[in-house]
């Protein structure tokens, strides 16, 4: 991408970059991906390609030696990501004394609200941070433990934390049993 592998910002610093992978990315095209369509992918991904020349000048084209068209995410690819990031959110609060597990039916309830249609699992990270730091402030507002089992309040859709002896079905001690 660059000629001479460096780079000057404003402050006139120069960095050299020889050795580094510069990598881009867009969602120029995405639309041709998300559409339903019975078409091979090889067909929908020369349209992303040709949206891309229709939207970059060739010069800057050029300059890249590799542009790949991504599939969207597999629903198990989905999983992954939101078992990866929920076993890091988990580990997080752990080191601050918050002792978590999480139900099967609150692992989907996160993978379900996590992945967006057009974003894909980019809002995972917010989604798990969002409820499970919820269920925390609401069992130290109640005055409840803020530890015990991550569980779905299917009343409000939210995730609550309890302890075993509220009856769940049985919970699942480790987030790795969603991989």
């Amino acid at each position: 991408m660059l000629d001479a592998a460096r780079i000057t910002l404003a402050d006139h610093r120069t960095y050299d970059l020889s050795g580094f992978y510069i990598v881009c990315t867009s969602n120029i095209g995405s639309q041709q991906l998300l559409r339903p369509t019975r078409l091979p992918y090889t067909t929908l991904e020369r349209a992303v390609l040709s949206e891309l020349h229709k939207f970059f000048r060739p010069e800057l084209i050029g300059r890249f030696d590799e542009k790949i068209a991504f599939k969207p995410l597999s629903p198990d690819t989905q999983r992954e990501i939101a078992h990866l990031t929920l076993c890091e959110e988990l580990a997080r609060f752990r080191e601050r004394g918050f002792d978590l597990t999480v139900s099967g039916e609150a692992f989907e309830f996160l993978v379900r609200r996590g992945v967006h249609k057009t974003l894909g699992a980019r809002p995972m990270k917010k989604t798990v941070q969002k409820f499970i730091g919820d269920a925390i402030r609401d069992a130290l507002k109640a005055g409840a433990s803020p530890s015990g089992i991550l569980a779905v309040s299917l009343l409000n859709d939210q995730l609550r934390i309890s302890t075993s002896a509220d009856g769940l079905r049985s919970p699942v001690s480790e987030v790795d049993d969603h991989k």
